[in-house]
């Protein structure tokens, strides 16, 4: 059996439209892992207890600016639930298509465990 010629070019374009997609929307992905990882060590790190809130928020927004994601100081959420930390923030990047806008929403977080004597 043989494919209409309309079929085979319709089928094609759609899976390198979908492609293109995924491949436009993947450096996003990428940054958003790595600043997850250096967020993850940051807080687990031993030098998080020597650093104070604001130098913390700078270090990750500064990290974030690098990376290309819109994070400011003041999106990064510290707390102290039970003595332990917890650093959280939201952030959304927005992605432009031909004919479309999306915009990607990244809510990154860590915890760390203050040890218990």
């Amino acid at each position: 059996m043989r494919l209409p010629l309309w079929r085979l070019l319709s089928g094609s374009f759609l899976l390198l439209a979908l492609v293109a997609v995924l491949l436009s929307l993947a450096p996003v992905y990428l940054a958003d892992f790595q600043f997850r990882r250096f967020l993850r060590q940051t807080v687990a790190g031993s030098g998080l207890d020597s650093m104070t809130e604001q130098a913390l928020r700078q270090k990750l927004a500064g990290r974030a600016q690098e990376l290309s994601l819109p994070l400011a100081e003041n999106q990064v959420v510290i707390t102290h639930p039970g003595g332990n930390t917890r650093v959280e923030m939201n952030y959304a990047v927005r992605q432009d298509f031909l004919l479309y806008q999306v915009d990607l929403h990244f809510h990154p977080a860590a915890f760390r465990e203050t040890a218990h004597r």
